[in-house]
């Protein structure tokens, strides 16, 4: 199903220079890091940030809260839902103004002589066409404006449209996809996207002389994270499973990440009572630990073991799309503060980041 008109948001107030694309419900954070770049952030939409680049534009391949970063190029209203979009788009794509987008990308890339290009299509809402359809009208109008040849493997330029019920937003890839640039040895079948990993960093903080937990690693990704954004006294991270642990210790490795793994059951942690300052983790929503019950019954002791070694005043992050099972059991535990949930889109699902603090 697509989205509803009215989920679109406003139209940038004036022309930006980039945007990014972010995991729904995560636009703040994305804010709050272009903030530190002192770019000024226009109005967003979900899973869309619009801004100004002042500065060097390589920067903004350093940014961990993007899924993609483009080169704002043009936006129009009005595009048919049948298939008269077909002479729209093309129209659309031999007026093209890629000036100001190229020359963002030359100075991020450097210049391309004679470039090649690739269209990358995507929509969402009632349409009587497909998103390879989009991909192949503009491409014609762009090839007939430019001459450039196509190639979809080894592309110079790739100018995405992202079509929104009847609102066409073309750009131009600036950096890697998140996958790219947060690329792997190995992924855990449950991997959690770097984005999210970084959000749930940045939303509990982090300090030089942090001790940092992860019960439920899995494959490792907060860990990497949040050794990539700098020192801390421990990182730590176990897990049941001893293939998770394998999938861990080779990202971390690949990584350099100073961070410690121990094999361990999380609802019986070997560490102290209030012996940590962070913790975040993606917990096993049903499928990775069996039924139901058995999930409720993980999450009923990890809660309070949780509560136990974090020290009074310390923050927890914990994400889940269980909702209703972490709220419960949170409850259960006064000695957790619930502070904040947000509600995520990840995969087309449902998915909540609940903020937790130690009360003291």
């Amino acid at each position: 199903m697509g989205k509803r008109a009215d989920q679109n948001g406003p139209a940038p107030a004036r022309r930006p220079d980039c945007y990014l694309n972010v995991v729904r419900g995560l636009e703040e954070i994305a804010v709050s890091e272009l903030s530190q770049l002192d770019a000024e952030v226009l109005p967003t939409r979900p899973s869309k940030v619009f801004f100004s680049c002042p500065g060097d534009p390589r920067r903004l391949l350093d940014l961990r809260s993007a899924m993609h970063i483009y080169a704002f190029v043009v936006e129009h209203t009005g595009c048919p839902h049948d298939s008269s979009a077909q002479a729209w788009l093309e129209r659309i794509a031999r007026q093209l103004d890629l000036g100001p987008a190229l020359a963002l990308h030359a100075a991020v890339h450097g210049t391309v002589g004679t470039p090649s290009f690739r269209i990358t299509g995507a929509r969402s809402g009632r349409h009587e066409y497909t998103s390879p359809e989009i991909a192949a009208w503009v491409g014609t109008g762009v090839q007939a404006q430019t001459s450039w040849p196509v190639d979809l493997e080894h592309y110079d330029y790739d100018i995405e449209v992202e079509l929104v019920d009847d609102r066409a937003l073309f750009g131009l890839r600036l950096g890697a996809r998140w996958r790219e640039r947060h690329a792997k040895p190995v992924y855990h079948p449950a991997s959690l996207n770097p984005t999210v990993a970084y959000a749930m960093i940045a939303l509990i903080g982090r300090d030089a002389d942090d001790t940092f937990l992860d019960p439920a690693c899995g494959g490792g990704t907060l860990l990497t994270e949040r050794a990539a954004l700098g020192r801390a006294r421990l990182i730590l991270g176990g897990d049941i499973w001893p293939t998770a642990l394998q999938y861990a210790s080779a990202t971390l490795t690949a990584a350099k990440a100073p961070a410690a793994l121990v094999h361990w059951d999380a609802g019986h942690l070997p560490l102290l009572a209030d012996s940590v300052d962070r913790i975040a983790s993606n917990l096993p929503f049903g499928h990775r630990v069996g039924s139901g019950p058995v999930a409720r019954s993980f999450y009923r002791r990890l809660l309070p073991e949780i509560c136990r070694v974090l020290r009074p005043g310390g923050a927890a992050a914990l994400l889940t799309s269980r909702r209703r099972w972490l709220r419960q059991t949170v409850s259960d535990n006064p000695g957790l503060r619930p502070d904040r949930c947000l509600r995520l889109i990840l995969g087309g699902k449902e998915a909540f980041i609940f903020l937790l603090s130690r009360a003291g």
